[in-house]
């Protein structure tokens, strides 16, 4: 007979049919809506299934079985609509160039595990030197988080606030 004494041993592989594979594909994407096709390609070779991740988003995408993207959360800290003034940037082209010459300032928050802080900073724009920094938990406060005098922040006469205190409104020396 000629043949080689594996082809009497040879016990082909039993593989599964694609109809079973298709309607546990079906079965996970229904239990788990946002998996994708790596997380199904790990769930069913968790359950013993031996198969690529290529055929699971070949299935996945002839079948419209993508899955359902999350929704993003986050906390709006901004509200631009309102009715107060804005007053316009008024150093577009001032390049500092001695300290004290030009102050910035800026007022940002950081999340905890509790809650949101916030970080009001006051900067020299020259040596980006922070003159004034404080953290506070709220900005509704009835005194503002420092006092900002013209002699409190600055030690000449010439400084010049521009209200409010807001990232865009610096403090300018003219």
């Amino acid at each position: 007979m000629n043949l080689p004494r594996r082809t009497y041993y040879y016990k082909p592989k039993h593989k599964p049919s694609d109809e079973a594979l298709v309607d546990r594909i079906a079965d996970i994407c229904l239990e788990f809506p946002r998996y994708g096709y790596r997380r199904v390609t790990e769930q069913l070779q968790r359950e013993g299934w031996i198969i690529n991740h290529k055929k699971i988003a070949r299935i996945m995408r002839e079948n419209n079985w993508s899955c359902v993207p999350r929704k993003k959360r986050w906390i709006v800290t901004t509200n631009s609509n309102h009715g107060l003034s804005i007053y316009p940037n008024l150093i577009t082209d001032l390049t500092p160039i001695t300290v004290n010459q030009l102050w910035v300032a800026d007022i940002t928050y950081i999340r905890t595990l509790r809650c949101f802080v916030y970080l009001a900073v006051i900067l020299d724009a020259f040596s980006k030197k922070g003159d004034r920094v404080r953290l506070v938990k709220t900005l509704r406060h009835k005194a503002r988080p420092w006092r900002i005098t013209h002699g409190h922040l600055l030690q000449t006469p010439r400084a010049r606030l521009h209200p409010p205190f807001r990232p865009w409104c610096p403090v300018c020396l003219w």
